[in-house]
């Protein structure tokens, strides 16, 4: 999230900041997509999920939201 404040103040990204948009930065970064759909479909729980990737467990069920939308 620090890394997304940094690029938007320096104008690398569009601004407004949020910590909605820095979250999202954050797990795109962080959360390979092809990775985590393998990790689901082998039936990883959520609190697996969190731990193999690092990330709260909160931020697991708004990756899925990602992938949706």
């Amino acid at each position: 999230m620090c890394v997304f404040a940094e690029r938007v103040q320096a104008g690398k990204l569009p601004a407004p900041y949020s910590d909605a948009r820095a979250e999202l930065y954050a797990r795109c970064a962080l959360i390979d997509d092809d990775e985590f759909a393998r990790a689901e479909a082998d039936g990883a729980s959520d609190t697996a999920l969190a731990a193999r990737f690092s990330m709260p467990i909160e931020q697991i069920d708004a990756k899925r939201r990602d992938l949706r939308d």
